[in-house]
């Protein structure tokens, strides 16, 4: 899935309640502007969660693959 920053930062944006990762809901949004920060970094980042790192991985490998770079409205 590539469907490019703005489908990304709107998905994180309405993201339900994680209880795995988060005690509360009011705990998980006081993180969202951090996870916004990240998430907009992802194109620039050069680790190995970054948008070149994925590409790389995309780009190389020799079997079948299909890119979507759009998402459909759940809304």
């Amino acid at each position: 899935m590539n469907p490019g920053l703005a489908a990304c930062l709107a998905n994180n944006a309405r993201r339900p309640w994680e209880p795995h990762k988060y005690a509360s809901l009011e705990q998980q949004n006081a993180m969202l502007a951090t996870l916004m920060v990240w998430v907009t970094d992802y194109y620039h980042r050069t680790d190995q969660w970054s948008y070149p790192a994925h590409r790389r991985i995309f780009d190389t490998h020799a079997g079948a693959k299909i890119e979507h770079t759009t998402m459909l409205d759940r809304s």
